[in-house]
């Protein structure tokens, strides 16, 4: 018997692991196996998240959820940018409540969102 497209589909999304913590792979495709720029970028990526982190749960804190949806989008880009999947797809999910009004899941996202960046930053300081 063949299979539906939502079977297909559905299987996929059900043996697809989690996003990695960090694709150190895809950064360095994205520089070009530069190194030095690599560092680089992630030095100037770990002051900005750091703040960004920070204006985010003030944010949260205050329900402001135009400002909410849009740190939860920067930090989703510049970690998909860096190589840090995991953190991006948290942001993603943040961004997508945010938008919808769903307080309570936005609260609940937090926490990970600061798990996800703390361990980012511990993997990306192998470069």
């Amino acid at each position: 018997m063949e299979k539906t497209q939502i079977e297909e589909a559905s299987l996929i999304l059900e043996t697809h692991p989690e996003p990695l913590i960090f694709d150190k792979e895809g950064l360095f495709k994205r520089t070009m196996d530069d190194e030095n720029f690599a560092r680089h970028l992630i030095a100037i990526y770990l002051i900005e998240m750091s703040e960004c982190l920070k204006e985010l749960s003030m944010y949260v804190e205050r329900r402001d959820f135009n400002n909410i949806s849009s740190y939860a989008h920067n930090i989703k880009g510049a970690s998909a940018n860096i190589g840090g999947m995991a953190l991006s797809s948290s942001a993603a999910k943040m961004e997508k409540a945010a938008i919808e009004c769903e307080y309570n899941k936005i609260v609940s996202i937090m926490p990970d969102i600061e798990k996800q960046f703390d361990l980012l930053t511990d993997r990306i300081k192998e470069v």
